[in-house]
């Protein structure tokens, strides 16, 4: 997927995806999670590392989620990748075409600094170096 939506990942928001798209079996698009015991065990240290990779990722257009977690019953949000058609399980509704909607995202623009260009430094005056001594 050489997409400005999957290039411009970062690592643990790549390490994510992965994770879902390896659960992808076939049937069950729609029925992809992560725990934080998951992504505990593959590196992703803190929830809010695994949170917010999951929401950039659906501002990417490479997942969409079809539920949301639940502590009773216990079980993460429930998600979808979006270059598969959805399938039809226990947590999602009915079976989607694949949405593509990762083809469309685009990085925002590059906000230009008021110089309109590279900042420089100014360059600090240096006193000029004299020689002492030997004069005639």
């Amino acid at each position: 997927m050489v997409t400005p939506a999957c290039t411009t990942l970062s690592h643990a928001e790549f390490r994510v995806l992965v994770l879902l798209a390896a659960q992808f079996t076939g049937h069950n698009n729609g029925a992809l999670g992560v725990t934080r015991s998951q992504g505990a065990a593959q590196g992703i240290g803190s929830d809010h590392t695994l949170y917010g990779a999951l929401k950039n990722l659906e501002v990417h257009g490479l997942i969409e989620r079809t539920c949301h977690a639940s502590r009773t019953p216990p079980r993460p949000a429930m998600y979808c990748i979006s270059w598969e058609s959805e399938d039809d399980t226990d947590w999602s509704s009915s079976a989607l075409r694949a949405t593509h909607a990762y083809r469309d995202w685009q990085p925002p623009a590059k906000q230009k600094s008021r110089r309109g260009g590279k900042r420089q430094r100014k360059k600090k005056a240096r006193p000029k170096l004299t020689v002492v001594g030997n004069e005639p």
